[in-house]
C-alpha cells in the first residue's frame, strides 16, 4: 500500500488457481467467456482486438489468427501478463500484452477494431470511468463487448 491506495487482491491470487476456479464444470465461466468471445470475433471479423482483463490469454486460442491479426491483452497481474506471452507469443502478426490497472490506462495502446472485457466492470469503482477509457481505445465504429 502506498499513499493509501489498497493493494489488489488478484495480485495474490496463482492463474492455475483462477484458471482452475473458472473451469469448475459447476463455474463454467472460463468457457462461456470464451465462447461468447468466439461468437463476437465470428460476427465482427476485426483486423485488431484488445482484451481487458486477459489473464492467461482466456479466449486468445479462439482468434483466427488470419483474419485478427493484431491481439492487445491488458491485466494487473504480472504473471498472467507473462503466462499469456508464453502461451501465445508467435501466434499473431502483433501481440501486445501490457500488465496496467484498467482504471488508471490512458492511451495505453494504439485503437482496436475491438476491446473484449468480460467480467471486469464488476470489480471496477467506477465502472462508468474504466468504460470511457477502454473506448477511448476504439477506432471510430469500433465495438466494446462486455458480459456483466
Amino acid at each position: 500500500m502506498d499513499g493509501g491506495t489498497q493493494r489488489s487482491p488478484w495480485l495474490d491470487i496463482p492463474l492455475a488457481d483462477y484458471e482452475g476456479h473458472m473451469s469448475l464444470p459447476e463455474i463454467g465461466q472460463a468457457q462461456m467467456i470464451a465462447d461468447f468471445f468466439a461468437s463476437l470475433l465470428k460476427e465482427r471479423s476485426p483486423a485488431s482486438v484488445a482484451v481487458m482483463g486477459c489473464s492467461g490469454g482466456n479466449g486468445f486460442d479462439r482468434i483466427d489468427p488470419s483474419v485478427t491479426t493484431r491481439v492487445v491483452g491488458v491485466d494487473l497481474n504480472p504473471a498472467y501478463v507473462r503466462r499469456a506471452r508464453k502461451r501465445f507469443s508467435g501466434r499473431f502478426d502483433r501481440l501486445e500484452l501490457y500488465t496496467c490497472d484498467i482504471q488508471a490506462m490512458d492511451a495505453l495502446f494504439e485503437p482496436v477494431d475491438m476491446v473484449y472485457a468480460a467480467l471486469v466492470f464488476e470489480y471496477l469503482d467506477p465502472p462508468a470511468s474504466a468504460v470511457v477509457r477502454m473506448a477511448a481505445h476504439l477506432r471510430p465504429g469500433g465495438v466494446l463487448a462486455t458480459i456483466l
